[in-house]
């Protein structure tokens, strides 16, 4: 008769040696725990804290769950009362973040503009800071007409867009996101994307692919309003899993998560 008490599935010892040696950092966790945590890092700086239920909630979220390397990863912190390098560095990130943007700023207002630090500090130099003979024609101003997002340079057309995006996500930004934007478009003398910026907040005049791209934001932000669902988290983690997906896609994406 087997013993009830038997373990049937007993891991190897070497497998378990091997668990309980696994020091995971955020960079070996998979895309959606790695953004859940940094939220949860973002939410407990801007709260001054976290409850017992806020860490629950971390660990059985589905992200989370999902992950062993996760579970491993926060075990070091909230069982071994280690602060992971990485924890320690974006938490710093995320403080300073509070103290330049906005003291009331929400988490999700905090990631984003990390997001857009990120996209400036790492993107391609072939795009931005070398453009080839093919990106050249697309930064001169032009006269004949006002410019819409299809004239611009692919790494302008996709900050702009973002921009315009979160904006509407979150209800405004603060102005540091824009001025950081136009400082970047004018350090490589992009005068078309600086010309297509200044049309709403200079003349007052948005463009109709502006309107098409807010529109589908706003709409997005109006059907999470009586869900507890933030739609600019929900759309960051999807920008950090498909960088290289379109704007308009990633919208799409982001209404199937709420269908």
């Amino acid at each position: 008769m087997m013993d009830r008490y038997q373990n049937t599935e007993s891991p190897d010892l070497d497998d378990l040696d091997t668990q309980a040696s696994v020091e995971p950092g955020l960079a070996d966790l998979a895309p959606e725990s790695a953004a859940r945590i940094r939220l949860f890092i973002a939410e407990r700086t801007v709260k001054g804290g976290s409850s017992p239920a806020d860490i629950a909630d971390l660990y059985t979220s589905p992200e989370i769950v999902a992950d062993a390397l996760a579970t491993a990863y926060l075990v070091r912190h909230f069982v071994n009362w280690e602060v992971p390098d990485d924890w320690r560095s974006f938490q710093d990130r995320i403080t300073a973040a509070r103290d330049r943007l906005s003291l009331n700023a929400t988490a999700s207002e905090l990631l984003a503009g990390l997001d857009a630090e990120d996209y400036f500090e790492y993107r391609p130099r072939s795009i931005f800071d070398d453009p080839d003979e093919e990106e050249d024609e697309h930064i001169d101003a032009m006269y004949d007409r006002d410019p819409l997002l299809s004239d611009l340079r692919d790494s302008a057309r996709v900050s702009i867009q973002r921009i315009i995006v979160h904006e509407a996500l979150a209800n405004g930004l603060p102005p540091i996101r824009f001025m950081e934007l136009r400082e970047d478009l004018a350090s490589v003398g992009d005068e078309r994307a600086l010309q297509y910026l200044d049309l709403p907040y200079d003349r007052g005049e948005r463009p109709s692919d502006w309107d098409d791209l807010r529109d589908t934001a706003l709409r997005i932000r109006q059907r999470t309003d009586t869900r507890d669902l933030d739609p600019l988290a929900e759309l960051v983690e999807i920008e950090s899993q498909f960088p290289e997906m379109d704007t308009s896609a990633q919208l799409k994406l982001l209404e199937k998560r709420l269908d």
